[in-house]
């Protein structure tokens, strides 16, 4: 899970690095990694480093109404690439940080209810891969996982739903503290937060 998350949007592409300037001395990153997520002529850029490899490059981001950040540590064993949030899916981002309880459970059970194809997409063993699964069934239920047009309401509705069957989850496999997330998601027009 990611230890941290930042998210900002812009009325102007051109101010991006001006808006992360404002952001950045109040950061404080921790962790193996740190990524960045944001799209570029209609194009979905995620970029992720090693912190050992030092962070300016984190801040070196396209032009783009949208800007995701996060960072963290990594599960044992396991690579950046397949990993480290942000989660990309077609033109879609995630991230989430925050505790779950029983979440390696509560992972499994949540990808068991996803339809094959977001199954299959889930290639981590990240509890926030899943979630972000449920975000995308729930909007292609909808038939619109890749609408251009969709809007705010629809696609924070698909958010708060998965968010609330983690919370189901999480008490059906047992556990006894209520989870606690913090959530972003966006596809590059929009920008959600929970």
């Amino acid at each position: 899970m990611a230890s941290w998350i930042t998210a900002l949007t812009t009325s102007d592409p051109s101010l991006v690095r001006c808006e992360l300037d404002r952001v950045r001395d109040g950061l404080t990153l921790s962790g193996v990694y740190a990524a960045s997520g944001a799209w570029h002529d209609g194009m979905l850029l995620v970029r992720r480093h090693a912190v050992v490899a030092g962070l300016e490059k984190l801040w070196e981001v396209p032009d783009s109404e949208v800007v995701v950040l996060a960072g963290g540590e990594l599960p044992l064993g396991t690579q950046l690439d397949d990993h480290a949030q942000p989660f990309r899916f077609h033109q879609w981002l995630y991230s989430q940080t925050g505790q779950v309880p029983r979440a390696e459970a509560v992972r499994e059970r949540l990808v068991e209810q996803l339809p094959d194809f977001l199954q299959g997409m889930v290639r981590g063993k990240t509890l926030a891969e899943a979630v972000f699964a449920q975000v995308l069934a729930g909007l292609r239920q909808l038939g619109r996982i890749d609408d251009p047009g969709l809007d705010p309401l629809t696609a924070g509705r698909a958010l708060q739903a998965a968010l609330r069957t983690v919370e189901q989850v999480a008490k059906e496999v047992g556990g006894s503290e209520k989870p606690s997330l913090a959530a972003v998601a966006s596809n590059g027009r929009l920008l959600l937060g929970a």
